[in-house]
């Protein structure tokens, strides 16, 4: 009987995969809802854009880009 291990790099390998994954499926819709409103106009665009300037919307999109 095969154990699976931590320690074993293909381990991390699959859980750093599976985790971006997660963020992209979390990231696309707000990136689609970004061009929505995109082709709604500037003035929707700007209020978008502000929101993301949140702390939070920052660290979560960095950590997406280490996963990625």
């Amino acid at each position: 009987m095969m154990r699976p291990t931590r320690k074993h790099s293909g381990y991390w390998a699959f859980l750093v995969h599976r985790l971006s994954g997660l963020g992209l499926v979390l990231f696309l819709p707000l990136h689609f809802l970004a061009l929505g409103t995109a082709i709604q106009g500037a003035a929707k665009l700007d209020s978008f854009l502000q929101w993301t300037e949140n702390p939070i919307a920052k660290f979560a999109e960095i950590i997406l880009v280490i996963l990625l």
